[in-house]
């Protein structure tokens, strides 16, 4: 029975081993891998790791790298997988950021084929191909007063048609500016906006002709109505179809099916811009149209026009830089009544430049004019600020509010005669009320602040 002979298994490759009973119990290499076992298994060691020489063809051309770095590429793996997955999704975030830009551009080109505020079907008034069309900084507006009174002085007889008007209007004309001035406050007083055409724009009858004779229309008959009677006076302008913001709040979605119309004019060799329809009124809240004459939209700065009007066509920004529809929707609201009371343009780039939110001004009847105030809406109450207004009627005082108190009546200064108030406010709400002096009960908010 000595001479009987025993195997063991390898524990590592399964290699069959035969022993003989006297070495049973000792520990040696298996002849196939090389690892150190026992017949009981209990002691043993790993075979080495196996060492591939690269100069060299191995004869296992199936060689398998050890378990453990299989696990260590696979936990790398992992890792950048995961990285690249969000990396992925940030990158398809900001594609459909621009994705919803280049959409609300679609459509709106889309919506300019069939809106008649945006393309009417009338041809005349954008035949005009202007390949450059350049404007002058140049301070080109006077005084207005007597072509002001000879556009408003127009009888009947001399409104029986378009062509008596032109030789009517001409008569009190000395150039180009007069002309364009004489017609712009002729079609600014005697025709109204049609706040019912509204609800079926695509109904709406916007021939020259037709908004002659009935007084009434929506912005593209003002005008189309403009450049037909500027074409019979030898004054050269063009229609211009885009976009407005007309109010504080950023671009909406219904804005898109709102698109506006205005005109270019040139006068000597360059091209001005001027919207009869702004300045012929405005809609209220219940969007009722209020008859106001606003001499604001004559001949305004293309840099001031292009923050609230945008044209289709770029050329007609009349700007050094042009701007693209994105960045008109998104850039901040600029209120047009700062500039109306004297807020310089180099102080309106500012506060685009730095993404402020203007306080809240009511200037009514325009009887203020800002000389110095802060255009953010949120100021501090570590600062000390100064506000500096003149009033422009006499029967007005200006008064201060802190956080509904007592209201404190602001004193003129001896060397400008503006009103003038320097202060560090308190946390809260600081108010700037226009007072009546004749009938208090017409006291109005002026200028409001949040004050942190």
């Amino acid at each position: 029975m000595s001479n009987l002979n025993f195997e063991i298994k390898c524990y590592f490759c399964g290699f069959r081993i035969p022993l003989r009973p006297s070495i049973a119990n000792k520990v040696f290499i298996c002849p196939k891998c090389k690892g150190h076992i026992s017949n009981t298994n209990s002691q043993f060691e790993p075979p080495p790791i196996p060492r591939v020489n690269i100069n060299k063809r191995s004869e296992n051309k199936k060689f398998i790298e050890p378990e453990i770095n299989s696990i260590s590429y696979e936990l790398i793996f992992s890792k950048v997988r995961k990285k690249a997955i969000e990396i992925a999704k940030l990158l398809m975030s900001i594609l459909m950021v621009f994705a919803i830009f280049n959409i609300k551009c679609i459509i709106i080109k889309t919506i300019s084929f069939v809106n008649p505020e945006f393309n009417p079907p009338y041809s005349y008034p954008e035949e005009l191909k202007v390949d450059n069309p350049k404007f002058a900084p140049q301070e080109i507006k006077k005084q207005y007063s007597d072509i002001d009174k000879h556009a408003l002085a127009a009888t009947m007889n001399d409104e029986v048609n378009m062509d008596a008007l032109s030789d009517y209007l001409l008569k009190g004309c000395k150039d180009e500016h007069d002309k364009a001035r004489v017609l712009f406050r002729w079609i600014a007083n005697n025709i109204s906006y049609d706040a019912d055409a509204l609800a079926d724009l695509q109904n709406t009858n916007i021939d020259p002709e037709h908004t002659f004779k009935k007084r009434k229309t929506i912005c593209s008959g003002y005008a189309r109505l403009f450049s037909a009677i500027a074409k019979k006076m030898n004054l050269e302008s063009t229609y211009i179809g885009g976009q407005v913001r007309s109010d504080a709040s950023l671009f909406s979605w219904a804005d898109l099916a709102n698109g506006h119309a205005w005109n270019a004019v040139k006068i000597k060799n360059t091209w001005h811009l001027l919207d009869c329809t702004w300045a012929s009124g405005y809609l209220d809240k219940n969007k009722k149209y209020v008859k106001k004459f606003d001499d604001f939209y004559f001949l305004v700065d293309p840099d001031i026009f292009i923050l609230s009007h945008f044209p289709n066509k770029n050329i007609w920004q009349l700007t050094d830089r042009k701007i693209n529809i994105n960045e008109f929707l998104i850039r901040p609201k600029v209120d047009i009544n700062f500039l109306k009371i004297g807020i310089k343009k180099i102080e309106i780039n500012e506060v685009l430049k730095n993404g402020l939110k203007m306080p809240y001004l009511y200037n009514k009847d325009n009887e203020v004019a800002a000389v110095s105030i802060p255009l953010n809406e949120t100021i501090r109450s570590d600062l000390e600020y100064t506000f500096e207004l003149s009033l422009l009627k006499d029967n007005f005082d200006l008064i201060v509010q802190e956080n509904e108190g007592l209201w404190e009546k602001i004193g003129v200064d001896k060397e400008t005669g503006n009103r003038l108030i320097k202060i560090m406010p308190e946390k809260g709400v600081l108010k700037f009320i226009l007072s009546n002096q004749m009938n208090p009960n017409e006291s109005y908010l002026l200028l409001k602040y949040n004050v942190k």
